[in-house]
């Protein structure tokens, strides 16, 4: 199967997915969405904004949240230290194509031209209809598990809240909805005692590879899969919302070893490949009961 990814090949997680996904397929490509180019607002203008529409005191947490309290940096790089120690020496022959609009014409086209079966996707922007409808196939790897955590840092938002256990990861058809498409699987990392945001995060990335995988596999297999319609998430974040607050309490949470009360083993579910979507719809409901403790009800 010829496979594209839409990715920041430098990011150290794509490159282990892009490296996993080579193995069994061919990976004809990358394609980086670049920055927006669209000139954006002055920083003033967006500190009155943000002042009229959240007020004062949150502007303040949020400045705070990014200087005191948990270290979002420093856990990363240890994390990828300790779980993606190698990955940088890693070369992909694949080519790169650096778009500035993924949704402009001529990145269809480029799509088009590439000769692709699928597509897959990790971050980005939003993908409009036209694209995804110019694809046989377009998957997405979110980093949460919908449709209990959407939209973005939903790992680290997720431990912020308490919920080591709700750190995961969700394969779904990709859609115009932020994290709206149809689910296929879910990955849920291992929890050890000393987990943290940064390597759950890195876990569910890795876990993302052989979703991705396996789902194309059965696709080129039997030509044709199982998904589930997404109801509303029940917490949607934003990068935005991110403050002292949660910095703090990520950082209490790992002085308190909150990971030892969820420990668990690495598990993946797939209900791509089950027989109806009535099976499926049985295992996700199972699994979702199970995570938020109320199985036994």
């Amino acid at each position: 199967m010829n496979v594209a990814f839409i990715c920041d090949p430098d990011q150290p997680f794509n490159k282990h997915i892009a490296l996993e996904v080579a193995r069994s397929h061919n990976l004809v490509a990358f394609l980086q969405p670049l920055r927006s180019t669209v000139k954006k607002k002055s920083k003033i203008t967006r500190v009155r904004e943000k002042v009229k529409s959240h007020g004062l005191p949150y502007l303040i947490l949020e400045k705070m949240g990014k200087k005191l309290g948990w270290n979002e940096s420093r856990d990363f790089a240890e994390a990828k230290r300790k779980l993606l120690q190698d990955i940088d020496q890693v070369v992909i022959p694949s080519p790169i194509y650096e778009i500035a609009d993924i949704n402009c014409p001529e990145a269809v086209e480029l799509i088009k031209n590439l000769n692709v079966d699928a597509v897959i996707c990790h971050g980005g922007p939003i993908y409009r209809e036209p694209l995804i409808r110019s694809i046989p196939l377009m998957l997405n790897f979110h980093t949460g598990i919908s449709p209990l955590y959407n939209g973005a840092s939903t790992i680290l938002f997720a431990f912020a809240n308490g919920h080591p256990h709700l750190c995961g990861g969700t394969l779904m058809t990709m859609s115009p909805v932020v994290d709206g498409g149809e689910i296929l699987a879910h990955f849920l990392p291992s929890v050890e005692k000393d987990d943290t945001p940064a390597t759950l995060f890195l876990k569910s990335t890795i876990g993302a590879a052989g979703l991705f995988g396996r789902a194309l596999s059965h696709v080129e297999r039997t030509r044709g899969y199982t998904a589930l319609r997404q109801a509303p998430p029940l917490f949607y974040c934003r990068s935005a919302d991110w403050t002292l607050y949660q910095s703090l309490r990520v950082s209490s949470l790992i002085k308190k070893g909150i990971p030892k009360r969820y420990l668990r083993e690495a598990e993946e579910i797939e209900y791509f490949s089950q027989s109806s979507e009535g099976a499926a719809r049985q295992l996700f409901v199972l699994k979702i009961l199970e995570l938020l403790g109320i199985s036994h009800l």
